[in-house]
């Protein structure tokens, strides 16, 4: 394992999750997020809300040793999530698969997009990606063209969210390597799916995915003492 304060820890849960791990996770939430997850009109939704957030809960609680309940978020700007101090930490969702990515090393940006058809993917890259990357995507080969409008978006976002901004900011502002200060890392984190990793140091290095399975979730000492031996608290 890394023991590098540098070294980023990267998780991934899939949020179809059975109707006990539900309940289960829900009750760790905090009234204003339940009260969230009643706002989405389909149920899987709900649902998927209730178990990103619930897994949040619970790996925030493990890396700064307090039950997941009782952690207190606040707002890093954007609605970005975050706590007082380290970890610094982000999170993504695409369609049932959720990511979240922890840091010593300062604020951090990540996003995850299913591989799907892109409709319009030209007119949208006009309005949102620099003139390189429009460039680059319309020199893109046709059946990789789709895949290649997700990476940069990802990059993008991860980048926007990192910064904590947002979409409103001028095409030329939201370059996808945006400067020597920030490393953006592309992320393969299952079958089907494309990500971004925004670090503000060139020297952070991503570590390999942890994968949560529903069972993980009734394991919270397991989840302990994977964050234990890792970097985060091998290096103080």
């Amino acid at each position: 394992m890394p023991a590098s304060a540098l070294d980023i820890d990267l998780w991934s849960v899939a949020l179809d999750a059975a109707d006990e791990i539900v309940a289960a996770l829900s009750a760790i939430l905090s009234e204003e997020e339940r009260e969230r997850a009643q706002r989405f009109a389909f149920p899987h939704l709900r649902r998927r809300f209730i178990v990103r957030r619930g897994v949040l809960r619970m790996l925030v609680g493990a890396y700064i040793d307090e039950i997941p309940r009782s952690v207190v978020f606040r707002s890093a700007g954007m609605g970005k999530p975050a706590v007082d101090g380290a970890p610094y930490f982000n999170a993504s969702q695409s369609s049932d698969l959720a990511v979240y990515a922890f840091t010593r090393t300062g604020e951090i940006g990540i996003d995850v997009e299913r591989m799907r058809t892109i409709e319009n993917a030209e007119d949208i890259a006009r309005r949102f990606f620099a003139p390189r990357e429009l460039e680059e995507l319309v020199a893109a080969r046709r059946d990789r063209r789709d895949e290649a409008f997700l990476k940069f978006w990802t990059r993008k976002e991860a980048y926007l969210k990192a910064i904590g901004a947002g979409l409103s900011a001028p095409p030329d502002a939201l370059e996808s390597e945006p400067s020597m200060q920030w490393r953006i890392h592309d992320l393969a984190p299952a079958d089907g799916y494309v990500g971004a990793l925004a670090v503000p140091n060139a020297e952070a290095v991503p570590g390999p995915w942890r994968h949560l399975s529903s069972p993980d979730f009734f394991r919270n000492s397991e989840i302990s003492s994977m964050i234990r031996a890792s970097s985060f608290h091998q290096v103080k």
